[in-house]
């Protein structure tokens, strides 16, 4: 084998490492896994072919998708989501609260004071989906009370998963809130339970 040929071949492995090389910290970069830190506690956000990202909670069996650009985060077994502009604050999360009393759905839903309540079902389970607008709590007359922020709008779903109230909200403030509001949609029906 002469000189020429020997570095060709050799050329064409580094090429072909470095391809591999790249294709795998790609792979690495749209799938992430991320650990509460506990056994069973997981996290999986992928990519989607339309881009936006799916988030798997492996723990409580839930999956949903968020936009490409939103920001995620496992908060113990909770999942949080974020985005923000100028003009407008988004935020998608997932509670798994402890439910151990068995309060129904419908006592639960009153602590959130919804302007608008319906029924819902998603595989087979039923569930509670409610719209309602963010608070703030202020001091007035030196007592704690809170207000209504008019500039916004909540979207949730609420589940009985096990032990667990699974409350899934969207919700958007800011002067362009309302720009939001089919992405909201968008999330909140991409719901599905996961085996």
């Amino acid at each position: 084998m002469n000189r020429r040929t020997l570095a060709v071949i050799v050329v064409i492995g580094l090429v072909t490492l470095i391809a591999g090389m790249v294709f795998v910290l790609r792979l690495d970069e749209n799938d992430k896994t991320v650990s509460d830190g506990r056994e069973g506690g997981e996290l999986i956000v992928s990519r989607l072919p339309t881009s936006w990202q799916l988030i798997e909670n492996t723990k409580l069996k839930y999956a949903f998708e968020v936009p490409p650009s939103w920001e995620v985060q496992l908060v113990v077994e909770d999942v949080e989501a974020r985005f923000k502009t100028d003009a407008v604050r988004a935020e998608v999360t997932a509670y798994g609260y402890s439910n151990l009393d068995n309060v129904s759905l419908e006592e639960w839903i009153k602590s959130v004071n919804p302007t608008e309540v319906s029924r819902t079902i998603k595989e087979q389970r039923d569930g509670l989906k409610y719209i309602t607008r963010e608070t703030a709590e202020s001091y007035e007359g030196g007592e704690l009370r809170s207000i209504t922020i008019d500039e916004s709008y909540v979207l949730g779903i609420l589940f009985q998963v096990k032990d667990k109230i699974l409350d899934i909200r969207c919700s958007v403030a800011g002067p362009e809130y309302r720009s939001m509001i089919l992405t909201c949609e968008e999330i909140v029906k991409s719901l599905q339970f996961i085996q």
